[in-house]
């Protein structure tokens, strides 16, 4: 088991380094979040992760970075804020401990947290189980037959079940794992492959709401929020902050950055 801590203190470092090698676990040991940044990996099963570090805030890094890598986190602090306390666990943290700290405390909650990830290591969705640690996918039990490409990136996408994954991540990962430059088609080729052998409802694909944007007359249609296209002619009352349409029974917000746009596309349909 491989464990990346995350302290700038020295003296609790080595400490914590010793007591944990002595439990055969693999340390890796850095002191701030540029160097933290370096040295995450796949293959790190849990941080050890102090929230004071000397370059920034050790709950902004789990929230920007080790969050989306689904690396079983415990936060470390002098601090024994209650709201400290929330915060940590509300970002996602496994669990939260803080100095002065007795080992033993802390090696049994290392083991319960590495011990409950171990039970999570199969994966399943319908028919489709995906075994993470021996990277292995099953359909009703039978092992199917993926490329390593394949595989990796239904790895990816099992770790980020019920999320949205990007297009332009599935790219970058590719890149990262081939070194060669990969566009749209070739993630529309490996996802074509992969519903092939797994069926076609276990990967569903949202098309991004800008792209639908795009794809709409704008004399007619126009973008007023993050979350909302409206047609012109169904609006039956605006004041510019929100609209009623027909056929939906709330208001709908205009955002602040689209409304001056809005305003005058609008103005202009009315002309027409």
């Amino acid at each position: 088991m491989q464990i990346l801590l995350v302290e700038d203190n020295e003296t609790i470092a080595k400490a914590l380094t010793y007591t944990l090698e002595q439990q055969k676990y693999n340390v890796l040991h850095t002191t701030s979040i540029e160097e933290t940044r370096k040295m995450l990996n796949d293959k790190i099963d849990l941080i050890i992760l102090d929230v004071a570090l000397p370059d920034g805030n050790g709950f902004d890094l789990y929230q920007n970075i080790i969050k989306e890598l689904n690396i079983p986190t415990i936060f470390l602090t002098a601090r024994d804020d209650e709201i400290d306390i929330v915060k940590g666990l509300e970002l996602g943290a496994e669990d939260y401990i803080t100095k002065p700290f007795g080992t033993k405390e802390l090696l049994t909650r290392i083991k319960k947290i590495l011990l409950r990830q171990k039970k999570n290591t199969i994966l399943t969705v319908q028919d489709i189980s995906f075994d993470i640690d021996k990277m292995v996918v099953y359909k009703n039990n039978e092992p199917i037959d993926l490329t390593s490409l394949e595989l990796k990136i239904l790895h990816m996408l099992f770790l980020n079940l019920n999320k949205v994954v990007k297009r332009d991540d599935i790219i970058e990962k590719i890149w990262e794992w081939t070194g060669n430059d990969v566009n749209d088609n070739t993630v529309t080729v490996y996802l074509k492959r992969i519903r092939e052998k797994i069926g076609d409802n276990i990967i569903e694909t949202k098309t991004p709401l800008s792209s639908i944007f795009e794809s709409l007359p704008h004399t007619d249609f126009f973008r007023v929020h993050k979350s909302f296209i409206v047609s012109f002619r169904y609006i039956t009352r605006r004041d510019f902050s929100s609209l009623n349409v027909t056929g939906y029974d709330y208001g709908i917000p205009v955002s602040r950055k689209y409304t001056a746009d809005f305003k005058e596309a609008y103005y202009n349909y009315l002309k027409e």
